[in-house]
C-alpha cells in the first residue's frame, strides 16, 4: 500500500476495509479493537507526559496529578 493511500485511510478520507484492518493488526501485533479504540495522536501526548513525569520528584508528580484533576474537575 502506498503512503498516500495509507494517509487517506488514517485521515478518514477513504474508508478502510476489514482485510486491511486485520492485516494491520497482525503487522503491529495488536488487536483490531486497539486500532479502532485508540487515537495515535493521544498516544504521543501520553508519551510526552510520561517523559515529563519521569524527570520530576515524587512530590512534583503528586502536584501535577492534583492540578490535572482540578483542571479537569475530576473528583478523588
Amino acid at each position: 500500500m502506498s503512503r498516500e493511500n495509507l494517509s487517506k485511510i488514517e485521515s478518514g478520507k477513504v474508508p478502510y476495509r476489514q482485510d486491511f484492518l486485520e492485516a494491520t493488526a497482525v503487522a503491529l501485533g495488536v488487536s483490531k479493537s486497539d486500532l479502532l479504540e485508540r487515537d495515535p495522536r493521544m498516544e504521543a501526548i501520553v508519551d510526552e507526559l510520561r517523559e515529563i513525569i519521569d524527570q520530576v520528584s515524587e512530590a512534583d508528580r503528586k502536584e501535577i496529578m492534583r492540578f490535572a484533576k482540578f483542571r479537569l474537575q475530576i473528583k478523588e
